[in-house]
């Protein structure tokens, strides 16, 4: 049984704004900083121990540009969520959905997967919000992170299309990026070498070492485990 203690430690979480989405949100994020001076609007996005990025974008599916989609794609995992919306939100309303799908995503699978039980995801919710607060907005677009965010964007117009709808609901939004996030990912690791990978698996190993394992270090008390889960043992406890 897992038991909450204290969590302290926060999590440096990045939200990094395309053009069109600072336009949309009418918001004049900052530009992430770079060290040397270059690539001002394009810097590479980090998820380590200490950080976790996310490409935020908006496209809009009707003429009148008043549904809109809002794609965010985790930097490592190129995890993908599709937000859909009736009305412009405001950023913090926006920043309250991303991490709240984020955070029901992720606590899902870690549940599917058995990294923890039933009794502990009200506690797995519970840290999830104690590490993920003050959430820094940029103007950026990580040049490498914006493909998987075109595909995206491709997949929610050829799905519209295909269906005669001019906007995603909310059931056809998590269907659509669900099969998104099931396809093989290419990209490059940070010595340049192409990598192949499915986004949930490395979307479950980064919750698990980062609200699970983690956690022990603040004394919370929890089951297991440090493994790195296969996409076709992923997909097969899906099944069950």
């Amino acid at each position: 049984m897992l038991t909450i203690i204290k969590m302290t430690k926060k999590l440096n979480t990045l939200f990094s704004a395309s053009n069109a989405l600072c336009k949309w949100l009418k918001s004049d994020f900052p530009r992430l900083p770079s060290s040397d001076g270059k690539q001002i609007g394009t810097q590479s996005l980090v998820t380590n121990a200490e950080t976790i990025s996310w490409q935020c974008h908006v496209i809009f599916t009707d003429s009148w540009r008043e549904r809109a989609t809002v794609i965010a794609v985790e930097a490592k995992s190129r995890f993908t969520l599709l937000i859909p919306f009736d009305v412009m939100p405001t950023q913090e309303k926006l920043e309250q959905l991303i991490c709240e799908q984020w955070a029901n995503e992720l606590v899902g699978l870690l549940l599917k997967q058995g990294e923890i039980e039933r009794c502990q995801v009200a506690g797995i919710f519970n840290l999830f919000h104690q590490r993920v607060q003050n959430v820094q907005w940029f103007r950026n677009m990580d040049l490498s992170v914006n493909g998987h965010v075109s595909d995206a964007e491709q997949w929610v117009k050829q799905t519209l299309s295909g269906r005669g709808l001019d906007a995603l609901d909310d059931d056809l939004a998590a269907e659509l990026a669900w099969h998104i996030n099931t396809q093989e990912k290419q990209a490059k690791d940070s010595l340049g070498n192409k990598r192949r990978f499915y986004p949930p698996a490395l979307f479950i190993e980064d919750g698990v070492s980062r609200f699970v394992n983690e956690s022990i270090n603040q004394h919370t008390i929890l089951s297991r485990s440090d493994k790195i889960i296969s996409m076709a043992d992923f997909l097969e406890r899906k099944k069950r």
